[in-house]
């Protein structure tokens, strides 16, 4: 990681609001595949230009996503009944 005294931030994997490190890593990557840009999905890193810093990723809001998502599926599914009839 270079020199350690300038690490001025935890390093870690990503995580989502409320998760603890090192638990279930994988959360994140799955809500950033699924969760909208609203919710700090569809993240990627920037390039490394400056060897100074490291780019950061910001943590997703799983549990708002979640409830996005479910809405977004129940009204998919109610949009289908209708056009049933």
């Amino acid at each position: 990681m270079g020199n350690p005294k300038l690490i001025t931030k935890p390093v870690h994997t990503p995580l989502c609001e409320n998760q603890k490190l090192e638990k279930e890593t994988y959360k994140w990557f799955v809500a950033n595949e699924k969760c909208p840009a609203d919710f700090f999905g569809k993240q990627q890193l920037n390039p490394i230009l400056n060897l100074s810093t490291i780019p950061t990723l910001k943590k997703i809001k799983e549990k708002e996503c979640k409830e996005f998502l479910e809405k977004q599926k129940k009204g998919r599914k109610r949009g289908r009944k209708h056009k049933l009839k």
